[in-house]
Formats: structure tokens, C-alpha cells, sequence
């Protein structure tokens, strides 16, 4: 949002507390998440193991999910849900690509992670946002991929709202300060940064419901395929594509029906 200082904090607090009347953080929107994620599985089920491109492959769910926020909005929050919808779509939509482009890459954590779906959810019915809690494994997934893509490269724009060192450095009042979040793949400060390991150990306006969203598209999809490279194309490379936010090179990927159990 293009705000800063007490504006951002009134704003966020607006959003927090009171957008959830409007349908925002409440039980409904996560059953418009599922209806979305039982669509996306059914369009792989549909496709008969062709291989997909990937890249562009939630965006229609995600802006639906993100519509359903805005469009029973009053005029008056009308700028602020468009705000939530600009900023969600892309990021949750890339990061989720992201997260099948690891899968692919790492067969072992795609199994581990069906065995943990298998155990929680089975195979009677689709998972839901609540299976969320009992799921760690899943959840560490999501994390795991939050770090390493590393999305949105510089973070959110901010203001210092007063003068403050750090290290040897004044940060003057007002200064516009931008977060180098993909520093987080720097070799002198961080182990192995990388590799892509959720078994390490462990915010937004919009992070309750992106995590939502990854997590549903993540369970559904993987309770009911295993996902592979074509034989034909290259394993997917990790460097990512430069913008605001970065996104993933195009890859392909064949969704497999599981057999129940396996």
C-alpha cells in the first residue's frame, strides 16, 4: 500500500480488525479457497497426464480467491482491497510455482510430504484449511519456500518513523528504507542457503491468508498426484526471472494420479 508511518499503521489496523466483516479472515473465505484448489486438482485430472506449464498455473485461482475479497466490498475500502488483490496474486502465485519447481527437484521431500497427508487426511476427503495445525511438516514446506524464493527480493518499502543507529550508521527520520530479503541467500551469514531443506529450524498484511492458500494448493494437489520433468525437458533451474518480485523460468510438469497409498 502506498502509505507510511501512522497512516500504514491505522490502515493495516483497519484491515486487520474490520475487513474481516467484508469477508476477510472468515470461515467463508476458506471455503472459497477449497472451491478453487477442488477446481485446480480437477483441471490436472482432466488433463490426462499431459505436462503443464506451470508458471502461470494459479493465477486464476489465486485472483479469485482475492475477488471474492473485493468484489463485496463498500466503495469507500474499495481502493484497499484492490491494494490486497495487486499484491497477493503475484506473490502467492509465484511463490506457489516456486514450491512445485522445489518439489520436482527433490523427490524425497515431495514423498515425505504425501506421507504426512496420507497419515492426516487420507484419502475419504479433501484437506481443509484447519488441517493446517496438525501438519508441520507441510507448514515447514511452505516456510522452507517463503525463504528460498525469496519473492518479493527488497521486502515492503518502509519509513524510519524516528532517528536510530544501527552499527555504525544514522538512519536519519524519514529515510525510505527498502529490506534485502534475498539476502537471505548469502553463504557468509547463512549454512547452505541454497539448499532446499524444510527440516531447518524456524509478516504481512495479507500472510494469514497467502499461507492459507499455499497450504491448500500444496495438500490438494499432491493428496492426489506425484509430479515429475518430462523426460524430454531439463530439471528446472532455481535462478530466478529479475522483477519486482521474482518468478520462476518456465518448466513443465506432469501430474501422475496416485494409486490410494501410494
Amino acid at each position: 500500500m502506498d502509505v507510511d508511518g501512522l497512516k500504514w499503521t491505522i490502515t493495516r489496523k483497519f484491515v486487520l480488525k474490520y475487513l474481516k466483516n467484508f469477508g476477510y479472515n472468515m470461515r467463508h473465505m476458506d471455503n472459497y479457497i477449497e472451491e478453487e484448489c477442488r477446481a485446480l486438482v480437477q483441471l490436472r485430472v482432466d488433463g490426462g497426464g499431459r505436462p503443464v506449464l506451470v508458471n502461470t498455473m494459479f493465477h486464476v485461482s489465486v485472483v479469485n480467491i482475492m475477488w471474492r475479497l473485493v468484489a463485496v466490498t463498500k466503495e469507500d475500502i474499495h481502493v484497499v482491497c484492490l491494494d490486497l488483490l495487486e499484491a497477493g496474486m503475484e506473490t502467492v502465485s509465484n511463490t506457489a510455482v516456486f514450491m512445485l519447481l522445489h518439489l520436482v527437484r527433490n523427490e524425497e521431500v515431495q514423498r515425505k510430504l504425501q506421507k504426512e497427508i496420507d497419515e492426516v487426511i487420507g484419502h475419504a476427503r479433501t484437506p481443509t484449511v484447519i488441517d493446517r495445525t496438525r501438519m508441520m511438516y507441510t507448514e515447514a514446506v511452505i516456510l522452507e519456500t517463503l525463504r528460498i524464493s525469496s519473492v518479493a527480493a527488497v521486502g515492503i518499502p518502509h519509513m524510519a518513523l524516528k532517528s536510530e543507529r544501527l552499527g555504525n550508521y544514522i538512519i536519519p527520520k524519514g529515510t525510505f528504507l527498502l529490506l534485502a530479503m534475498h539476502d537471505l541467500h548469502n553463504g557468509n551469514h547463512w549454512k547452505d542457503p541454497d539448499a532446499f531443506r524444510p527440516e531447518r529450524k524456524r509478516r504481512c498484511i495479507g500472510e494469514g491468508m497467502a499461507r492459507s492458500e499455499l497450504f491448500m494448493f500444496l495438500t490438494h494437489l499432491l493428496q492426489r498426484f506425484n509430479m515429475r520433468i518430462p523426460e524430454e525437458d531439463p530439471l528446472p533451474s532455481t535462478e530466478p526471472i529479475d522483477g519486482l518480485t521474482l518468478s520462476a523460468k518456465p518448466f513443465r510438469v506432469i501430474f501422475e494420479p496416485r494409486l490410494l497409498g501410494g
